[in-house]
Protein backbone atom coordinates (compact mmCIF):
# COMPACT_ATOMS: atom_id res chain seq x y z
CA UNK A 1 0.00 0.00 0.00
CA UNK A 2 1.47 3.29 -1.03
CA UNK A 3 1.29 6.36 1.22
CA UNK A 4 -0.88 8.17 -1.11
CA UNK A 5 -3.59 5.76 -0.84
CA UNK A 6 -3.18 6.79 2.96
CA UNK A 7 -4.28 10.63 2.12
CA UNK A 8 -6.92 12.27 0.75
CA UNK A 9 -10.36 12.30 2.48
CA UNK A 10 -10.54 8.07 0.58
CA UNK A 11 -14.24 6.96 0.72
CA UNK A 12 -16.85 8.82 2.31
CA UNK A 13 -18.84 7.52 5.31
CA UNK A 14 -21.92 7.93 3.25
CA UNK A 15 -20.55 5.32 0.63
CA UNK A 16 -19.84 2.61 3.15
CA UNK A 17 -23.29 3.20 4.73
CA UNK A 18 -25.24 2.86 1.45
CA UNK A 19 -23.37 -0.67 1.37
CA UNK A 20 -25.79 -3.11 3.18
CA UNK A 21 -24.02 -6.17 3.57
CA UNK A 22 -22.54 -5.47 7.07
CA UNK A 23 -26.27 -5.50 8.81
CA UNK A 24 -25.60 -9.42 8.40
CA UNK A 25 -22.41 -10.10 9.59
CA UNK A 26 -22.59 -11.93 12.65
CA UNK A 27 -22.03 -10.71 15.81
CA UNK A 28 -19.13 -10.53 17.98
CA UNK A 29 -20.12 -12.84 21.31
CA UNK A 30 -18.83 -11.18 24.26
CA UNK A 31 -18.08 -14.15 25.96
CA UNK A 32 -14.00 -13.54 27.36
CA UNK A 33 -12.97 -15.17 30.46
CA UNK A 34 -9.74 -13.66 30.38
CA UNK A 35 -8.82 -9.70 29.22
CA UNK A 36 -9.05 -8.44 26.13
CA UNK A 37 -5.14 -7.11 25.30
CA UNK A 38 -5.40 -4.50 22.74
CA UNK A 39 -2.82 -3.79 20.55
CA UNK A 40 -2.37 -0.14 19.16
CA UNK A 41 0.47 1.11 17.50
CA UNK A 42 0.17 4.74 17.84
CA UNK A 43 -2.01 6.56 20.56
CA UNK A 44 -5.83 6.70 19.18
CA UNK A 45 -5.76 3.53 17.09
CA UNK A 46 -7.48 1.91 20.00
CA UNK A 47 -10.36 4.15 20.41
CA UNK A 48 -11.23 5.06 16.44
CA UNK A 49 -10.71 1.18 15.48
CA UNK A 50 -12.76 -0.66 18.93
CA UNK A 51 -13.24 2.09 21.70
CA UNK A 52 -17.03 1.12 21.69
CA UNK A 53 -16.16 -2.64 22.07
CA UNK A 54 -13.66 -1.70 25.10
CA UNK A 55 -16.63 0.52 26.79
CA UNK A 56 -18.73 -2.41 26.42
CA UNK A 57 -15.93 -4.89 28.14
CA UNK A 58 -14.80 -2.55 31.24
CA UNK A 59 -18.82 -1.87 31.70
CA UNK A 60 -19.29 -5.39 32.06
CA UNK A 61 -16.55 -5.56 34.39
CA UNK A 62 -14.10 -7.31 31.95
CA UNK A 63 -10.46 -6.62 32.19
CA UNK A 64 -8.63 -4.67 29.39
CA UNK A 65 -4.86 -3.96 29.08
CA UNK A 66 -3.66 -1.54 26.25
CA UNK A 67 -0.57 -1.89 24.80
CA UNK A 68 0.92 1.29 23.62
CA UNK A 69 3.56 0.19 20.74
CA UNK A 70 5.00 3.60 20.04
CA UNK A 71 4.50 6.97 20.95
CA UNK A 72 2.89 8.32 18.02
CA UNK A 73 6.37 11.26 18.07
CA UNK A 74 6.63 10.80 14.19
CA UNK A 75 3.12 11.69 13.22
CA UNK A 76 3.92 15.52 11.85
CA UNK A 77 7.14 15.03 10.23
CA UNK A 78 7.03 18.72 8.74
CA UNK A 79 6.25 20.69 11.86
CA UNK A 80 8.35 23.44 13.32
CA UNK A 81 6.54 24.39 16.40
CA UNK A 82 7.08 20.92 18.06
CA UNK A 83 10.03 18.93 18.73
CA UNK A 84 9.00 14.75 18.45
CA UNK A 85 10.13 14.72 22.32
CA UNK A 86 7.14 17.32 22.35
CA UNK A 87 4.80 15.10 20.27
CA UNK A 88 5.34 11.85 22.63
CA UNK A 89 4.62 13.48 25.15
CA UNK A 90 1.40 15.25 24.29
CA UNK A 91 0.20 12.11 22.56
CA UNK A 92 0.82 9.83 25.37
CA UNK A 93 -1.17 12.38 27.59
CA UNK A 94 -3.59 12.79 24.94
CA UNK A 95 -3.86 8.69 25.44
CA UNK A 96 -4.69 8.69 28.81
CA UNK A 97 -6.95 11.18 28.92
CA UNK A 98 -9.09 9.34 26.33
CA UNK A 99 -8.82 5.94 28.17
CA UNK A 100 -10.15 7.43 30.60
CA UNK A 101 -13.39 8.07 29.15
CA UNK A 102 -13.88 4.01 28.31
CA UNK A 103 -13.04 3.34 31.83
CA UNK A 104 -9.66 2.33 31.05
CA UNK A 105 -6.56 3.32 33.47
CA UNK A 106 -3.36 3.98 33.74
CA UNK A 107 -2.54 0.89 35.17
CA UNK A 108 -3.82 -1.00 32.36
CA UNK A 109 -2.19 0.50 29.93
CA UNK A 110 1.44 -0.82 28.50
CA UNK A 111 4.37 1.28 26.96
CA UNK A 112 6.68 0.06 24.84
CA UNK A 113 8.56 3.03 23.20
CA UNK A 114 8.99 1.39 19.68
CA UNK A 115 9.85 3.64 16.99
CA UNK A 116 7.13 5.66 15.27
CA UNK A 117 6.94 4.38 10.89
CA UNK A 118 9.67 1.66 12.04
CA UNK A 119 7.78 -0.82 14.12
CA UNK A 120 8.21 -3.34 11.21
CA UNK A 121 11.75 -3.22 12.49
CA UNK A 122 11.06 -4.60 15.60
CA UNK A 123 8.29 -7.14 14.68
CA UNK A 124 10.14 -9.84 16.76
CA UNK A 125 10.34 -7.89 19.77
CA UNK A 126 6.35 -6.80 19.35
CA UNK A 127 5.43 -10.58 19.47
CA UNK A 128 7.78 -11.87 21.98
CA UNK A 129 6.16 -8.83 24.23
CA UNK A 130 2.85 -9.69 23.46
CA UNK A 131 3.93 -13.26 23.76
CA UNK A 132 5.09 -12.25 27.75
CA UNK A 133 1.77 -10.36 27.95
CA UNK A 134 -1.24 -12.61 26.62
CA UNK A 135 -2.70 -15.62 28.80
CA UNK A 136 -4.22 -18.19 27.39
CA UNK A 137 -8.11 -17.43 27.83
CA UNK A 138 -7.41 -13.61 27.04
CA UNK A 139 -8.41 -12.00 23.52
CA UNK A 140 -5.15 -10.43 22.13
CA UNK A 141 -7.15 -7.62 19.17
CA UNK A 142 -4.66 -6.38 17.16
CA UNK A 143 -4.67 -4.38 13.46
CA UNK A 144 -5.36 -5.82 10.38
CA UNK A 145 -2.49 -7.02 9.01
CA UNK A 146 -3.65 -5.57 5.98
CA UNK A 147 -4.37 -2.33 6.98
CA UNK A 148 -2.17 -0.41 4.55
CA UNK A 149 -0.39 1.65 6.99
CA UNK A 150 3.21 -0.28 7.74
CA UNK A 151 2.90 0.39 11.46
CA UNK A 152 -0.02 -1.00 11.77
CA UNK A 153 0.50 -4.08 9.29
CA UNK A 154 3.69 -4.93 11.02
CA UNK A 155 1.38 -4.71 14.74
CA UNK A 156 -1.16 -7.21 12.71
CA UNK A 157 1.82 -10.02 11.93
CA UNK A 158 3.47 -9.37 15.25
CA UNK A 159 0.05 -10.30 16.80
CA UNK A 160 -0.32 -12.78 14.62
CA UNK A 161 2.80 -14.72 15.38
CA UNK A 162 2.27 -14.28 19.57
CA UNK A 163 -1.34 -16.13 19.16
CA UNK A 164 0.13 -19.09 17.66
CA UNK A 165 3.29 -19.20 19.92
CA UNK A 166 0.65 -18.48 22.67
CA UNK A 167 -2.89 -20.36 21.66
CA UNK A 168 -4.77 -17.02 22.47
CA UNK A 169 -8.01 -16.04 20.65
CA UNK A 170 -6.66 -12.94 17.97
CA UNK A 171 -9.26 -10.84 16.65
CA UNK A 172 -7.73 -7.83 13.91
CA UNK A 173 -9.85 -4.39 13.50
CA UNK A 174 -9.47 -2.49 10.25
CA UNK A 175 -8.79 1.39 10.53
CA UNK A 176 -7.24 2.40 7.28
CA UNK A 177 -8.66 0.08 4.99
CA UNK A 178 -12.41 1.94 5.80
CA UNK A 179 -10.45 4.93 3.76
CA UNK A 180 -8.50 3.07 1.13
CA UNK A 181 -10.98 0.50 0.64
CA UNK A 182 -14.79 1.18 -1.04
CA UNK A 183 -17.38 -1.41 -0.43
CA UNK A 184 -17.06 -4.65 -2.63
CA UNK A 185 -13.17 -4.17 -2.87
CA UNK A 186 -11.60 -7.58 -3.29
CA UNK A 187 -9.46 -7.13 -0.31
CA UNK A 188 -12.22 -7.30 1.81
CA UNK A 189 -13.26 -10.95 0.75
CA UNK A 190 -10.66 -11.89 2.76
CA UNK A 191 -12.21 -11.02 5.64
CA UNK A 192 -14.40 -12.97 7.98
CA UNK A 193 -16.27 -9.93 9.77
CA UNK A 194 -17.97 -9.69 13.17
CA UNK A 195 -19.92 -6.64 13.82
CA UNK A 196 -20.07 -4.71 16.92
CA UNK A 197 -23.26 -3.36 17.66
CA UNK A 198 -22.99 -0.18 20.00
CA UNK A 199 -25.48 1.14 22.39
CA UNK A 200 -25.63 4.93 22.58
CA UNK A 201 -23.81 5.37 25.66
CA UNK A 202 -20.98 3.12 24.02
CA UNK A 203 -20.57 5.60 20.97
CA UNK A 204 -21.03 8.75 22.97
CA UNK A 205 -17.85 7.83 25.23
CA UNK A 206 -15.71 6.72 22.13
CA UNK A 207 -16.95 10.13 21.04
CA UNK A 208 -15.73 11.93 23.71
CA UNK A 209 -12.56 9.99 23.62
CA UNK A 210 -12.17 10.34 20.23
CA UNK A 211 -12.66 14.27 20.67
CA UNK A 212 -9.22 13.90 23.28
CA UNK A 213 -6.64 13.20 20.36
CA UNK A 214 -6.78 17.07 19.41
CA UNK A 215 -2.40 16.72 18.05
CA UNK A 216 -4.25 14.43 15.34
CA UNK A 217 -7.61 16.17 14.36
CA UNK A 218 -6.12 19.75 14.19
CA UNK A 219 -3.90 21.26 12.25
CA UNK A 220 -0.27 21.64 13.92
CA UNK A 221 2.25 23.88 12.61
CA UNK A 222 2.47 23.47 8.80
CA UNK A 223 1.11 19.85 9.13
CA UNK A 224 -2.56 19.32 8.00
CA UNK A 225 -4.52 17.30 10.39
CA UNK A 226 -3.42 13.28 10.39
CA UNK A 227 -7.00 12.49 10.80
CA UNK A 228 -9.41 14.04 8.30
CA UNK A 229 -12.73 14.74 9.13
CA UNK A 230 -14.35 12.21 6.84
CA UNK A 231 -11.94 9.67 8.55
CA UNK A 232 -13.38 10.43 12.26
CA UNK A 233 -17.15 9.92 10.51
CA UNK A 234 -16.39 6.87 9.52
CA UNK A 235 -15.27 5.77 13.44
CA UNK A 236 -18.15 7.67 14.58
CA UNK A 237 -20.42 5.14 13.35
CA UNK A 238 -22.76 3.46 15.30
CA UNK A 239 -21.10 -0.18 14.96
CA UNK A 240 -17.61 -1.17 14.96
CA UNK A 241 -15.75 -4.00 13.09
CA UNK A 242 -13.20 -6.69 14.30
CA UNK A 243 -12.10 -9.66 12.19
CA UNK A 244 -12.20 -13.59 13.01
Amino acid sequence: MSNAALQGDGTAEADWRRWDVPASWPRLLLDLRGRAVVVSPHPDDETLGVGGLLWMLRRQGRAVVVVAVTDGESSHPATTTRTTADLARRRRDEQVAALAHLGIGMTDLVRLGLPDTAVFEHEADLADALVSLARADDWLIAPWEADGHRDHDAAGRAAGLAADVGGVRLLRYPLWAWHWARPGHPALRSWQPLRVDLPDAALRAKCRAIGCYTSQTTSLGSDAPLVPATMLDRHRRGWETVLA
